[in-house]
């Protein structure tokens, strides 16, 4: 986002946001909050702001001068999870689900509860007590906007960032990979009363930070933002969703290019430790892994203009936490990543 060592946006230059393309002088210092997806030219520079992906304070350094420290989190077990990990063994269990709706699955009942036990043995019984002081040094959680993410971090985090006034920001570059229609995200609206809907259940306060960050951050989003092959400005090249509709598989290539356009976000981002909630395949394209972190498994890194570097599985730190499922698959490698 920045055009110099001091150029930004400026907030209370509404009619400049009119224009997708527009000019902006150099030495303003604070950023914009529009909810269009736009384009700054500066000092010769294009510059993308991206939807739901926004700054939420004062600029900080890019990567490439001070690296920056990232937690991504695997969601929880959705209900989409218990047929494809037991097969018709696990029918009994799927039937007995409150949610099977098969597009944007949520967590199961196991999952929601395995996620509450990992919360209470991180933050204590009442899952308000920081007692690793995470949120000493990580100072948000980035949110793959899809239901079973969002119900992951209010389970995991919720609470101890309501008190600790830690933001949940939509990260929607790092949905999961298209496979079936249970990988496709809801429309705008519905994830909107899905995060009041989650914090109702667990009484935390709509006017907190996490539930107000994150409700602001997913009301950046157009409300067909995983059906519509244009969004997020139909001039780019990269889409948040492939043409293709719901049963049209996303391919590695296209995943490859949003976890490109990802990580240069992070390298941008505000925040020089954070968390994402995310997904398998996000993880696995990113890190280039060959195996499957389990659900709730947290792989930290470090994010440097060289790129990802001291990746690790957290529970070597945190005995609390999952770590690999067993099988191991084949790595998927981007492009990109092989010319750091």
């Amino acid at each position: 986002f920045v055009c110099s060592s001091t150029a930004s946006l400026h907030e209370r230059a509404p009619s400049l946001i009119r224009s997708t393309r527009f000019l902006v002088p150099c030495h303003t210092t604070s950023m914009v909050a529009a909810r269009l997806k736009f384009f700054v030219v500066c000092a010769g520079v294009i510059v993308t702001v991206a939807h739901g992906f926004r700054p939420q304070a004062q600029l900080s350094t890019n990567c490439a001068d001070t690296p920056k420290k990232f937690i991504f989190v695997r969601h929880g077990e959705s209900v989409n999870n218990i047929m494809s990990k037991e097969g018709y063994k696990g029918l009994p269990r799927y039937l007995k689900e409150p949610n099977k709706e098969p597009q944007d699955t949520v967590l199961s009942t196991r999952g929601t509860e395995e996620a509450m036990t990992l919360a209470k043995g991180l933050f204590g019984e009442n899952r308000v007590e920081d007692k690793y002081q995470l949120f000493n040094e990580y100072k948000a959680v980035y949110v793959s906007p899809l239901r079973r993410t969002q119900g992951t971090a209010f389970e995991l985090f919720g609470m101890v960032a309501a008190k600790k006034g830690i933001p949940f920001v939509s990260a929607p570059w790092a949905h999961e990979q298209r496979k079936s229609i249970s990988d496709v995200g809801s429309k705008k609206s519905k994830l909107v009363n899905y995060a009041h809907y989650y914090a109702n259940e667990l009484k935390i306060d709509n006017r907190s930070k996490p539930v107000q960050s994150l409700v602001e951050s997913l009301h950046q989003l157009a409300e067909d933002w995983s059906t519509n092959a244009d969004q997020p400005d139909g001039e780019d090249q990269l889409s948040y969703y492939p043409a293709g509709g719901f049963f049209s598989q996303e391919s590695a290539a296209h995943v490859c290019n949003r976890m490109e356009r990802l990580q240069k976000e992070l390298c941008e981002s505000t925040y020089d430790a954070a968390f994402v909630v995310c997904h398998s395949a996000v993880i696995r394209h990113m890190f280039a892994l060959n195996r499957k972190p389990a659900n709730l498994a947290m792989i930290g890194a470090e994010l440097t203009d060289k790129g990802w570097q001291k990746v690790k599985l957290m529970s070597e730190t945190y005995a609390e936490l999952p770590g690999y499922e067993t099988e191991e698959q084949a790595v998927e490698q981007c492009a990109y990543q092989k010319n750091n």
